[in-house]
């Protein structure tokens, strides 16, 4: 049984309840993988699991929180536990919900959805007319370059440069050239002013120059 001192600090809004539990959801998540692979490679071994990573308290506690913060979102903002929830039909849709109240599940996709989105517009990916959505977001940079090649990327080490520039998998010339031609002058517009836009005041845009030209839109 969780204590109440194990409880985090409670949030005042929606969305504060929604970062706390989707953050337990995927600390939980990636404990129950770390000992699921412990548990495969000591059978295939034929050995004990280890002992650090067994990880079945820590898992069922977070569990336990997030419960109890649904329990709390229901009574406070009206989402309704997921516990109470219908499954959706042949088609995904839900039946409307009592006056005044949501379903969790739908609630909990669209939050997450604008966070997703919320944290891929801080990356200049948003603005490259190569990027595929959000969809795979959570996981990896969606680039839809044909410069990536095989290069899989989870995170830029720069949000302000493209991960292919920093891959050296081809330069900022080649870059704005393949964005013009993808997106059209507009599209080039829309990434240059968000390139600086993300550029820290204190540096420059990678790639460049100090006597590199660069497109003036106006």
């Amino acid at each position: 049984m969780v204590r109440a001192e194990e409880l985090p600090e409670r949030p005042t809004t929606p969305e504060g309840y929604f970062a706390l539990i989707d953050g337990l959801g995927g600390q939980a998540h990636f404990m129950h993988r770390i000992q699921v692979r412990e548990e495969r490679y000591a059978s295939r071994e034929g050995r004990e699991p280890r002992k650090d990573h067994d990880f079945s308290s820590d898992v069922s506690r977070a569990h336990e929180i997030a419960d109890i913060l649904a329990t709390e979102l229901e009574a406070k903002f009206g989402i309704i536990h997921p516990k109470n929830c219908p499954k959706p039909d042949a088609d995904g849709k839900y039946p409307d919900p009592p006056e005044g109240k949501q379903w969790y599940r739908p609630w909990f996709d669209k939050m997450r959805e604008q966070w997703l989105q919320s944290e891929f517009d801080k990356h200049i990916c948003s603005s490259c007319p190569f990027n595929e959505g959000i969809g795979s977001f959570s996981y990896r940079i969606p680039c839809g370059s044909p410069a990536r090649g095989g290069l899989m990327m989870n995170r830029l080490v720069r949000l302000h440069v493209c991960g292919l520039v920093d891959n050296e998998k081809w330069t900022r010339k080649e870059m704005l050239a393949a964005i013009e031609e993808k997106g059209g002058k507009e599209g080039l517009r829309l990434f240059l002013e968000k390139e600086q836009a993300l550029t820290p005041k204190t540096g420059s845009v990678a790639g460049t120059t100090a006597t590199e030209e660069v497109p003036d839109f106006g």
